[in-house]
């Protein structure tokens, strides 16, 4: 984990998907911060993976009024939800902010 200003950086690999999602809400340690998520290790992410992390980004901001950034190089930009933001680098996510 990264932390820069208000931002957090988290490394989540694939297994640790369910544990991130089914944990996130009552996390109070991720409440004030902007998150991007670094999924760069998961290498066969498609987009039907990314519809968990469309409900927490929106509650994220409904809620706490801060935004999720997805970091993965292997997805199909076309077909991403827009309540989620993905960018295919580290670099590009942080520009968010």
């Amino acid at each position: 984990m990264t932390k820069e200003k208000d931002i957090k950086v988290l490394k989540i690999s694939k297994s640790d998907f369910s544990d991130f999602i089914s944990n996130f809400k009552n996390d109070e340690n991720l409440k004030s911060f902007h998150l991007i998520l670094d999924l760069l290790s998961v290498k066969d992410l498609e987009n039907k993976d990314l519809k968990p992390f469309v409900e927490i980004s929106k509650f994220h901001n409904k809620t706490n009024k801060r935004s999720i950034v997805i970091v993965n190089d292997e997805i199909t930009y076309g077909n991403i939800p827009n309540e989620v933001n993905v960018t295919p680098t580290l670099q590009e996510a942080l520009r968010y902010y």
